[in-house]
Order: C-alpha cells, then sequence, then structure tokens
C-alpha cells in the first residue's frame, strides 16, 4: 500500500503472476487485510504518475481511495475482477488502457474525475462505471467486446465527448441502483453506437446532443 503524501513523476509496475492456483487465486480476491487492491493508494497527491499493472487476481487490480492529482497513464492487462476502481477522490487522468478484465474494467465512485483518453477492450461487466455521486468528463471512449460500454448510477452525472462502443451488449445505461440514492444522467455529443441500445429507469436520462 502506498499511503499518505505525495508522489510526483513516477512509473508504478506491478506484475502478478499467470500461474496461481485456484486456491492462491480465492485467497487473492478475499484478500487477507480487507484490502481490495493488489496495488492500493490511500490519501497520496498525484503528479504526473504512471500505472503499468497485469496479470492480477486480486478484487481490484488497482484501488484509488481519497487521493487526488494528475495521472498520466493507467495500463491494465489481465484481471480477475476490476481493473480500476477509485473512491472518494478527484483525478485528472489522461490515458486508459485496459484490456481482458473479469468484471468492470473501470469502476468510479463518490468523487470528480476528467479522462481524456479511454481505451477498454474484454470487459467482462462495464467498460466504465460511475457511481455514487460521481461526476466524470469524458473527451474520447471507445469500447470494445464488453457487456455495457458506459453506465452511470446513483446520483452520477457523466458528460462524454466523443465515443465507439462496438460489440457490447449494450451501449449505455442510466439507472438507480441504490435506494439512497436518485438516478444518473449521461450526456453525450458524438457516439458511435446504436442509439437504441441503452437502458435508463424513470429517474434518470441520457441525451444525445447529436
Amino acid at each position: 500500500m502506498l499511503k499518505n503524501g505525495k508522489l510526483k513523476d513516477w512509473q508504478i509496475i506491478f506484475n502478478g503472476s499467470e500461474q496461481l492456483t485456484n486456491d492462491e487465486k480465492n485467497i487473492s480476491l478475499q484478500n487477507q487485510s480487507n484490502l481490495t487492491g493488489c496495488l492500493n493508494i490511500y490519501n497520496v497527491s498525484l503528479d504526473n504518475i504512471s500505472f503499468l499493472i497485469s496479470n492480477t487476481f486480486c478484487e481490484d487490480a488497482v484501488n484509488i481511495v481519497n487521493s487526488k492529482g494528475v495521472i498520466n497513464s493507467i495500463v491494465v492487462n489481465n484481471s480477475a475482477s476490476d481493473s480500476v476502481d477509485s473512491d472518494f477522490s478527484t483525478l485528472d487522468i489522461k490515458k486508459v488502457n485496459i484490456h481482458n478484465s473479469q468484471n468492470d474494467c473501470l469502476d468510479l465512485s463518490y468523487g470528480t474525475y476528467s479522462i481524456e483518453n479511454i481505451n477498454v477492450k474484454k470487459c467482462g461487466d462495464k467498460g466504465v462505471s460511475v457511481g455514487e455521486k460521481s461526476t466524470l468528463k469524458i473527451n474520447n471512449l471507445r469500447v470494445e467486446d464488453s457487456s455495457v460500454g458506459l453506465a452511470s448510477k446513483d446520483s452520477s452525472f457523466v458528460v462524454l465527448n466523443s465515443s465507439v462502443i462496438k460489440n457490447s451488449l449494450l451501449c449505455y445505461a442510466a439507472y438507480r441502483k441504490k435506494q439512497e440514492f436518485s438516478g444518473a444522467k449521461i450526456v453525450i455529443n458524438n457516439s458511435e453506437c446504436n442509439k437504441d441500445n441503452v437502458f435508463t429507469t424513470l429517474d434518470s436520462e441520457i441525451i444525445f446532443l447529436k
């Protein structure tokens, strides 16, 4: 775990194992220390940081909590569950590349986020998931071979400038999942995905500007 303080101009590399037994994988997912990430960042100021992560069997490949700052790039390959999970954070991220995540590729909650470029492929659940009173601005989004391209839920608001979503069961979803929150909203400028291939609840909306 990286806790408290400030990181500047770091490249953080985490390589897991491709040869774990099923029992070892289960232990990694349970995480005896109640930490959800193989790599955990807590209460850290980030300045020009890059992550290169592969072959993880934790609940999250990287878990960022109560942190703020600028991340240059996040690259994650082969995650047994979520690839990137961030909570209670304010982050400006330049580039996200994720391939082969068994659950969500990018999961953001309780925070304010801005991402320039997202390219994710083979996400078992959502390419991008935003929840619990979060705001997210995305300039360019590309999702391939995933269950859901982009989901906004539980009082969250997403502004998406440009997106390409291919070979996914659902392009966009906006909904309320937890009773203590209200619905969600997505505003989309340019989209290369079937505009009818969306899901909303009555208290949520998806707006296509073009």
